[in-house]
């Protein structure tokens, strides 16, 4: 009987797992794919932004945000900074953004699973194994793969959420917990696009970049997010409405106002009198020119289309609280990450071992918490995986005595 199988080797299923190796429990990884961490090798980019020096309560989102603060606050940045130094990865920062130095994901999957086959307890890895189902039976678990029992004092449930299929993601994780009496909220994509009703206007807009800031209303709510906004043939994108879309993504509305702001650089009042001085006036048929230098050429062209007739404080106006209309968002292939999951008020937040379930651990996107970008769903991934593979580690050694 192994001391902890851990079931996931993603970013939370590898610390999970070389956090309790090196606490000299024997730990077994089964993972249904044919290699480890597909989806941390495409983070950032293929870069890898692991964590970031800027962390807040606000970072990491969920139902029960003060309860996530309090599990991040268990193992911060600084001590997964720590970490990863010790494992031979040495962080370069970018404006905060905390990435390996070489800037290569693949830096820091080998750095991880190198370290698992160097611990006191190497850890062992079983791929192209799918869990099918988790029986608890005289106070141990047995996880089987088909017909197959792997038997274990702990198990760390750390399979992932539903974003970006193409890495493996199907859910499985949730069922699984599901399975074993666990609650799961609400799911749906987030950091990814929000789709807009405004067909038309999006086609006109489609390749468009802009320094903009986007704010969403739903019902008394309302959020707002500044960056680099782009625009495809239906939907919103950047970063600004990755930000966002979780909000999208789970309001019960079907439509949700968004006014977007192409000039945050300058107030109203700054920008009519800018119109005025290069003349235009609510006697043109079109405003021709009136964005020139301001806006890109097509954001320039819609504005001016849409402002034709109008005076220099209306266009200005219109440029400053442009509407459209969120309809929904882009859905999991496009996603980073899953918002919901298993609430947080479900697991020891010191232990991330679950309450109804002793002996049993959830880490990383299977929690309801979906981090803002920036490194922070790694963050999480990190946080969780110690705190289990710590927890996991010091049961099952005690289990054994």
């Amino acid at each position: 009987m192994t001391d902890i199988i851990i079931i996931g080797a993603g970013a939370s299923g590898l610390m999970a797992a070389l956090t309790a190796a090196e606490a000299g429990a024997s730990v077994l990884v089964l993972e249904k794919m044919k290699q480890p961490g597909r989806k941390l090798l495409a983070t950032g980019n293929g870069r890898c932004n692991f964590t970031n020096l800027r962390q807040e309560p606000s970072c990491y989102r969920s139902d029960t945000p003060d309860l996530a603060w309090e599990i991040y606050s268990g193992v911060p940045a600084a001590e997964t900074v720590e970490i990863f130094e010790r494992l031979g990865i040495p962080a370069r920062s970018r404006g905060g953004y905390l990435y390996p130095m070489a800037e290569q994901a693949r830096a820091v999957l080998q750095a991880l699973t190198n370290a698992c086959q160097r611990a006191v307890s190497p850890v062992k890895f079983r791929f192209n194994t799918e869990v099918t189902s988790i029986r608890r039976e005289d106070g141990r678990f047995l996880v089987y793969s088909g017909n197959y029992p792997y038997e274990a004092s702990c198990v760390v449930l750390a399979a992932g959420g539903k974003a970006s299929p193409v890495y493996g993601a199907d859910g499985a994780g949730y069922r699984l917990a599901e399975s074993l009496g666990l609650p799961v909220t609400k799911l749906s994509p987030a950091l990814t696009g929000i789709r807009c009703k405004e067909q038309a206007l999006f086609s006109a807009l489609n390749g468009v970049r802009v320094q903009a800031s986007l704010r969403l209303r739903d019902g008394f709510d309302s959020y707002t997010e500044s960056g680099e906004v782009q625009f495809a043939k239906d939907s919103l994108s950047g970063i600004p409405a990755f930000q966002l879309s979780r909000y999208v993504g789970r309001s019960e509305s079907g439509e949700l106002p968004v006014t977007i702001d192409f000039v945050p650089e300058m107030t109203s009042g700054q920008l009519a009198a800018e119109l005025a001085r290069r003349g235009v006036s609510a006697s043109q048929e079109r405003a021709a020119g009136a964005f020139l230098g301001i806006l890109p050429e097509k954001a320039a062209n819609v504005l001016e289309q849409c402002g034709a007739g109008k005076s220099p404080e209306d266009l200005a106006a219109l440029a400053k609280y442009f509407p459209v209309t969120a309809i929904g968002v882009r859905g999991y292939e496009d996603a980073q990450v899953t918002a919901g999951g298993v609430p947080l008020s479900e697991i020891n937040p010191a232990t991330a071992e679950c309450l109804k379930q002793p002996g049993l651990y959830l880490a990383g996107e299977l929690l309801d918490v979906d981090g803002i970008c920036g490194g922070y769903n790694l963050q999480w991934a990190w946080t969780t995986g110690i705190l289990a593979g710590r927890a996991a580690a010091a049961r099952a050694k005690g289990a054994g005595k």
